[in-house]
């Protein structure tokens, strides 16, 4: 009879606790990635829920054309659109998560014009594989670069994939991102135009603000 209550007891507390992070939930109380007054919160392939945060941005000089990378036609630099706003992200293809931000990414840069440089970090991702994800995950359009040199990570200060630089169209490092991040939320599309529309570096800086946690 003592067992039989106290596992009663101990359903009624987990549903409680269920209950109660729903009503946090609803009501935008969960910590998670903030843009503005906005909480972005997502649900992965698996229903786990996952919260996004941006990470710590450093204060760095100008990137310029960053590190090489291999291309589908051999070596090129990672920014390879001089004033143009650049999302680079690291991925491999071992990666669950990374199937769904490739085909995200694509989308971002149809619509808004930005550069894409989404980069292969997984040594053993030769450029047959590389090619494959991209086309199996409907990405092809998207540029099929590999990091050979173990150049891209540390400049995302992360180990974890996928992962996300943004760099203005003045070489500036504005965002960062560890994980998937929310490149179909309006605020962050609407912070993205505003980087391209900022008339000089201090302007593209002052974008950024209202968006660091």
């Amino acid at each position: 009879m003592f067992f039989a209550q106290l596992r009663g007891m101990r359903f009624f507390l987990l549903a409680a606790c269920c209950f109660g992070f729903a009503v946090l939930l609803a009501k935008g109380q969960v910590p998670g990635f903030a843009l503005g007054e906005e909480t972005v919160r997502f649900v992965d392939r698996n229903g786990r829920l996952t919260m996004y945060h941006q990470m710590a941005l450093p204060d760095l000089p100008p990137i310029g054309s960053g590190p090489t990378v291999e291309g589908r036609t051999g070596p090129e630099p990672l920014f390879d659109r001089p004033g143009a706003v650049t999302i680079v992200t690291a991925w491999a293809s071992w990666c669950h998560v990374c199937k769904g931000e490739l085909p995200r990414l694509r989308d971002l840069q149809a619509d808004l014009g930005v550069a894409v440089r989404p980069v292969s970090v997984e040594p053993r991702d030769n450029r047959r594989r590389v090619e494959t994800f991209l086309r199996n995950n409907h990405a092809a359009t998207l540029p099929a670069l590999r990091d050979t040199a173990g150049a891209v990570m540390p400049m995302l200060d992360t180990r974890a994939v996928p992962a996300s630089l943004i760099v203005d169209k003045y070489g500036q490092v504005v965002g960062r991102f560890r994980g998937a991040a929310p490149w179909h939320s309006p605020s962050l599309r609407g912070w993205l135009k505003a980087l391209q529309d900022a008339q000089d570096a201090d302007a593209s800086r002052r974008a950024h603000i209202p968006f660091v946690k």
